[in-house]
C-alpha cells in the first residue's frame, strides 16, 4: 500500500498527491502522484448539441462490434492539464507508468473502450457531440467492467510524450474498441465529488537517479530506448509462419498464438556496454524489460513470457534461420539450443493494451558482466486458445515512445583507485588542519 505524504494544490481545480518517493513498482524504485481532473464532461450522438459538462456521471457507450449505429455514441472527456502535470514530475524525470482510474457507478455489461489522446482544446461548459474534438493517437483501452467498481486504463506513452518534449496536454477521451456489444458503461464525474473523480496516476524516476557514466550511488536506473538520449543498441524482428520474410525493418511484431494457422513471435535485444558502467563495481538490483502493444483481440487474460535466446540472431533472422542462413535448431527458435528452457519472466497482459513490463534482471545482472552471453530475448504470447497480441511497437517504430526500454536500477560504488584517491585527500586535509592547529 502507497503512503500518501503529502497534498499539493496546483493551479486553481486541481490537487495532486505524492505518493511518494521509494514506491516500489516491481522492483524499481519510483516516485509517484495522483492528479484530479480539472474538467470533465461527456457527449451524446443523440442529442449532439446538448452540453453535458455539469452532470455528476460519465456515459460512455459505442456500437456494436465496434461499428456505431446511429445515435448511440457517447464519448466522455477528461482532462487533468498539461501545466499541472508538468509541475507535478519534475523536469528531467522518466516516466515509467501512467494510468487513468474512473469510478464506475453501473454498467449493462461488459465491453472494451480505447483511450484516445486528445489534442485540441475543449471546455467542459460548452463541449457537445457536433463540435468535440477527436483524437491525436489512440493506443490503450481494454475492457470497461461490469456493475461498479473502478476501471483503469494505461496511459503511459501519452505522460511520457508530454514530460520528454515539455508541451502537449493531458486530455483523454474514451471511446469504441473490439467488443463493444452496445453497453453503457456510467462513470462518476468530478462533480460528483473528489472521492470519486476521475484520476490520474503517475509513476517516476527523478532526474537525480537516472545513471550516467561516472555516477556512484544506490539505486541508479538506466533507461535503454531506441533514440533517447542517442542510444543506438536495439535489435528486434519478428519470427512469424506466415511468410519467409525478413522483418528486421518492420515497426512492430507481432506476438501470436496460433491465431488461424499462425504464429508469430518477436526477438528482442539491447546492447549494454554503451551504460558506461564497470561491471565490477555495479550491481544489478532489478532490470525490466516494457514492451508497447496497440491492440489485443481477446478480452481474457493473457500470459506474455520472455525466455534468453541461445543463438547469436541478427534482424535478418527468419522463422527458420536465425541470420538469414544458418538454421534454427527448431523452426522458430523453438529448440532447446535456440532459447532456454528457464523462463526469464512471465507478465499477464489482460486486455488493457497498455505498457507490458517484465522483469528480467536475471539476465541483465548476468549479461553486463560476460557481454558475450547477451543474444536477448525471445517474446511470446502464451494460451491454449486463438489469441492475440499484436503491433508491439519495435526500435524502427516512428514513434519514439512505442519503442522497447530496458530499465536497469544498480548500485554502483567507487572503484578501488577512486577511493584510494578520495580516502588519501582526506588523510591530507586531516594532516593540513592539525598544522594549522
Amino acid at each position: 500500500m502507497k503512503t500518501m505524504l503529502a497534498t499539493l494544490t496546483i493551479g486553481a481545480m486541481a490537487a495532486a498527491v505524492l505518493l511518494g518517493p521509494g514506491t516500489a513498482r516491481g522492483a524499481i524504485l519510483v516516485d509517484s502522484a495522483s492528479l484530479s481532473a480539472i474538467q470533465d464532461a461527456w457527449v451524446d450522438q443523440a442529442n449532439p448539441t446538448t452540453n453535458y459538462g455539469s452532470t455528476t456521471t460519465l456515459e460512455r457507450k459505442a456500437g456494436w462490434s465496434s461499428t456505431p449505429s446511429s445515435s448511440t455514441q457517447k464519448f466522455p472527456y477528461v482532462d487533468f492539464g498539461a501545466a499541472n502535470l508538468l509541475a507535478t514530475v519534475p523536469a528531467g524525470a522518466a516516466v515509467y507508468r501512467a494510468q487513468l482510474a474512473l469510478d464506475r457507478v453501473s454498467a449493462t455489461g461488459d465491453s472494451e473502450a480505447r483511450v484516445g489522446h486528445v489534442s485540441a482544446a475543449w471546455n467542459e461548459g460548452t463541449i457537445v457531440y457536433n463540435s468535440a474534438p477527436g483524437t491525436a493517437a489512440t493506443r490503450y483501452g481494454g475492457p470497461l467492467g461490469t456493475g461498479a467498481g473502478t476501471t483503469v486504463l494505461d496511459v503511459t506513452t501519452y505522460v511520457d510524450s508530454v514530460r520528454r518534449t515539455g508541451s502537449g496536454t493531458a486530455s483523454y477521451r474514451l471511446s469504441g474498441g473490439g467488443e463493444d456489444n452496445g453497453h453503457t458503461t456510467v462513470f462518476s464525474s468530478r462533480e460528483a465529488g473528489a472521492g470519486v473523480a476521475p484520476e490520474l496516476t503517475v509513476e517516476w524516476v527523478p532526474a537525480s537517479r537516472l545513471y550516467t557514466p561516472g555516477m556512484k550511488g544506490s539505486n541508479l536506473v538506466a533507461r535503454l530506448q531506441e533514440g533517447l538520449s542517442g542510444y543506438a543498441g536495439t535489435s528486434d524482428t519478428m519470427l512469424t509462419t506466415r511468410n519467409s520474410l525478413v522483418h528486421g525493418a518492420d515497426a512492430s511484431f507481432n506476438m501470436e498464438n496460433v491465431w488461424g494457422s499462425d504464429t508469430s513471435r518477436g526477438l528482442v535485444k539491447f546492447d549494454l556496454s554503451s551504460i558506461g558502467v564497470n561491471p565490477a563495481w555495479a550491481t544489478v538490483t532489478s532490470a525490466t524489460l516494457l514492451l508497447m502493444p496497440s491492440d489485443f483481440q481477446t478480452m481474457t487474460s493473457i500470459p506474455v513470457q520472455v525466455r534468453e535466446l541461445q543463438k547469436a540472431w541478427t534482424e535478418n533472422a527468419t522463422w527458420t534461420t536465425y541470420d538469414g542462413v544458418n538454421l534454427w535448431d527448431l523452426a522458430g527458435a523453438a529448440g532447446a539450443g535456440d532459447q532456454s528452457a528457464v523462463l526469464s519472466s512471465t507478465s499477464l497482459a489482460d486486455s488493457q493494451w497498455g505498457m507490458i513490463y517484465l522483469d528480467v534482471t536475471s539476465s541483465v545482472a548476468s549479461w553486463l558482466g560476460n557481454p558475450a552471453l547477451n543474444n536477448g530475448w525471445i517474446v511470446d504470447a502464451v494460451s491454449a486458445t486463438q489469441n492475440i497480441v499484436s503491433q508491439v511497437g519495435t526500435s524502427e517504430n516512428a514513434t519514439i515512445v512505442l519503442r522497447p526500454q530496458l530499465w536497469i536500477q544498480m548500485n554502483v560504488i567507487p572503484e578501488p583507485a577512486t577511493a584510494a584517491v578520495l580516502g588519501l585527500a582526506g588523510l591530507l586535509g586531516l594532516k593540513r588542519r592539525g598544522r594549522r592547529a
